[in-house]
């Protein structure tokens, strides 16, 4: 059961890293696909809610400009 696990997280890890497709990151375990998904689509939930509350930087966040910087005099 610990080797299933293990391998599951491995395809999760390698679909992440690669951005390929399910389907092809499990070819050689076909079987596993729909558990795969199930957990691609948990991990993607979870990262959007990362983003929701921490948004990615963006080229005016990223600089540290935000607008209200104080003016030299």
């Amino acid at each position: 059961m610990q080797e299933a696990e293990a391998l599951l997280q491995r395809l999760l890890e390698e679909l992440l890293e690669t951005g390929g497709s399910v389907e092809v990151v499990c070819a050689a375990h076909p079987e596993l696909i729909p558990e795969v998904r199930r957990r691609l689509a948990l991990v993607r939930g979870v990262q959007a809610q990362m983003d929701a509350l921490f948004p990615p930087p963006t080229p005016d966040t990223e600089s540290g400009s935000n607008g209200n910087a104080s003016k030299p005099d």
